[in-house]
């Protein structure tokens, strides 16, 4: 911009020579013209626009025919949107961190975003003589940013899973449809009311003993707390929490995963394995009711010995042996036992 700013006609332009220019402007555009971050220079009352390599581009096919004209000549679709000139003419500075336009610039959407700052210029004798704006185009960060958004938004919107942020004091500040939908309950009441009305009784401590830890800026993983349905069915979920990161909010934010029909298979799961011992034990019963005898391993040297189960033991097994004499004697895995035949 260096060479096109010294072969323009200044002849032309209100500004005229360069050579005649108050200091205050030959300084200022010393610096915009050494520097990369795109800056721009509105002198006099119509803001006849001088700029930078950097702020080239933000013309698009405005440039180079911007160099040297009315600033609201260049870009008059923004006339309505910037009244703040007005301010900075009283010598007031003004910072804008997003400024949000419609801008025409062929190849590319209308809207436009900037963090920019505009700060009155004084000439020698004080009085406010234009204004320099040093900017910084954020259209595609804000645009990337919005889209982001949206996903999480939708994600949030979508999942099955409870989603919230809370209050130590016990309030729900937001909430996803899931919890509204799984709890059967609007979600305008359960945003009015504190988050321990929807609470199991029994599990009011787990609470409030996971809130404690939360104030000491500690998380809390998988904890099991059940909520209540509009009807009181409770649905157990399992839950994970994180206080928030900047100390001083009193918030936390939690996600809940519904188990409860995990807990329920379970159950079934384990009164089945019960039942299937108990019919294994009246199996085995059954089986010791037929008292079935066997010939003595060695019978060939003690003739007519036997061994037959017994009923109504100590131990439930017992073996018996029957000489020929009559007199039986036991053994019940304690010691022995005899008695006359």
């Amino acid at each position: 911009m260096g060479a096109a700013m010294r072969g323009y006609n200044w002849g032309r332009s209100p500004l005229g020579q360069p050579d005649c220019w108050p200091q205050p402007l030959k300084t200022l555009v010393g610096v915009l013209l050494a520097a990369d971050q795109p800056m721009f220079v509105g002198w006099a009352s119509d803001h006849i626009l001088l700029y930078n390599d950097g702020y080239a581009p933000m013309l698009a096919d405005r440039h180079p025919d911007a160099f040297g004209r009315p600033f609201f000549d260049v870009w008059p679709e923004v006339r309505g949107d910037l009244t703040f000139f007005e301010a900075v003419a009283r010598g007031e500075p003004v910072h804008m961190a997003d400024l949000a336009l419609e801008l025409d610039r062929p190849g590319r959407d209308t809207e436009a975003h900037f963090a920019l700052s505009y700060t009155p210029v004084r000439d020698e004798v004080g009085h406010v003589a234009g204004l320099f704006r040093a900017c910084t185009e954020t259209t595609d960060r804000v645009l990337a940013e919005r889209q982001s958004a949206a996903a999480r938004s939708r994600l949030f919107e979508m999942t099955r899973d409870l989603f919230g942020v809370a209050t130590f004091d016990g309030a729900l500040k937001t909430i996803n449809p899931a919890l509204s939908t799984v709890l059967d309950r609007p979600q305008e009441e359960l945003l009015a009311g504190p988050f321990s009305e929807i609470i199991h009784s029994d599990d009011l401590g787990t609470t409030a003993g996971v809130v404690e830890t939360l104030m000491r800026s500690k998380p809390v993983q998988q904890f099991h707390v059940r909520l209540l349905k509009v009807d009181g069915t409770p649905l157990a979920f399992a839950w994970s929490a994180v206080p928030d990161a900047t100390p001083g909010t009193g918030i936390f934010y939690t996600v809940g995963r519904d188990i409860t029909e995990e807990q329920n298979r379970e159950e079934v799961l384990r009164k089945s394995q019960n039942v299937g011992f108990v019919l294994l034990l009246e199996d085995s019963s059954s089986m010791l009711r037929c008292r079935p005898t066997s010939t003595v391993r060695g019978a060939a040297r003690r003739p007519n010995y036997s061994v037959a189960t017994a009923e109504n033991t100590p131990s439930g097994f017992a073996a018996s042996t029957r000489p020929p004499d009559g007199r039986t004697k036991t053994l019940d895995g304690i010691g022995f036992r005899g008695r006359a035949g």
